[in-house]
Order: structure tokens, then sequence, then C-alpha cells
């Protein structure tokens, strides 16, 4: 397997721009060209940075697309965690329909990039840190949830464990709804049809039925 982990960190502000600037290349060049158009050659061109300092951190390309692969799931988590806690919608429903906007917002415009991404995430080795994330934004759903407790169904509202496993079900639905929808037609994430059925699937397991 080509190595996947960067030969050194960078510690100076001046060598995590460095660094900093052949990651945002590798993305430009993935959206703009794909996998075919990437290279250490031409990340170093794009970042403008001679191709000896680009071996001075990464030991291949793979290695710097595992590094935007971290940096993109590092700052999904910052900006979801922002938007759930600026959430101050009256009722569940109204909260729930402001968080599928923000997530089909994300992901198109991270779209490009994943369309590349996803498929190659065990290649990369990164599956587990992959894993890991969503664990940790079930952690955050779950506590985004408690300020609508007495909303939720009432065997959730009891329960730990069913609510617990009720977010499970739902952001892995949701993720992989987003994540297919990246690869194989970014534009519906752009469409309100699109979030109205995710919103649905939400409301569906969370909320009280009408019936």
């Amino acid at each position: 397997m080509t190595a996947t982990k960067p030969r050194k960190l960078p510690v100076q502000d001046r060598a995590k721009q460095t660094v900093e600037a052949m990651v945002e290349a590798t993305a430009h060049i993935l959206s703009a060209d794909g996998p075919e158009g990437l290279s250490t050659n031409r990340i170093a061109e794009v970042a403008g940075v001679s191709i000896g300092s680009l071996y001075q951190y990464f030991p291949s390309k793979e290695a710097i697309v595992a590094r935007l692969v971290e940096r993109m799931l590092e700052s999904d988590r910052a900006l979801l965690q922002e938007a759930l806690d600026d959430i101050d919608a009256p009722d569940l429903a109204r909260a729930l329909s402001e968080a599928v906007v923000v997530a089909c917002r994300r992901q198109h415009a991270t779209a490009p990039a994943l369309q590349h991404l996803l498929p190659r995430l065990g290649e990369l080795d990164r599956n587990q840190l992959v894993d890991a994330e969503v664990d940790h934004l079930i952690i955050s759903f779950e506590a985004f949830l408690q300020r609508w407790h007495d909303e939720l169904r009432a065997e959730l509202r009891e329960d730990p464990k069913a609510l617990h496993d009720a977010v499970f079900v739902l952001v892995h639905g949701l993720r992989g709804s987003l994540n297919a929808a990246a690869q194989r037609c970014p534009e519906r994430l752009k469409t309100p049809s699109f979030s109205h059925l995710l919103l649905r699937q939400a409301v569906a397991i969370l909320l009280p039925s009408m019936d």
C-alpha cells in the first residue's frame, strides 16, 4: 500500500502555510481535473512550492490526499457543531429542517472533491477516522436533540438507548443519502424536494406520529 502518512508535521507558521497550500492545491486539482490530473509535480506547481518542499512533508500524492480528507472531516465537524449551536427554532420540526438545509449546503459545497475522495477512503487508510467522526456526530446530534427533549417520541424520551439507536439510524441514513447525492448528482443537494425527503426521514424517526 502507498504510504499515506506525512513524513513530518509542520511546526513553524511558515511551514504550516506551506503544507496548507499543498493541501489546498490538491483540493483544487481534484475538483477541476479529477484524479488523473493529480501528481506531486502538479501539486507543487499549483501550490507554488518546490517539489523538494513537498517531499519534505509528504512521501506521495496519496499522503496529501489523505491529509485533505482529514482536514475536510475536521472542518465538517467544526462547521456542523457551530451550525447546530446556532439553531434557535421554536420547535423540533423547524430545528430539524434547519439542520438538514445546513447539511445539504455543506455537502454541495464540498461535492467536487467528495466525488473523488469518497471512493478512495479505504485506499487512503482513513475509514477508521471517518467512523470516529461519524460517532462524534451522533453524540453531538443527541446533545442537540436534548433542547427539544419533550417533543421526541415517548419511547425516545424514556429510554436513552432507544434514542441513541434512533440517532444512529438517522445519521447513517442521512450520511448515505448525502454522500450518494454528492457522488452522482450534486445539484440534487440544492433542490427543496431532496431536503424535504431527508427532513421527512428525520421527522418519522424522532417525532410522534400524527396518525
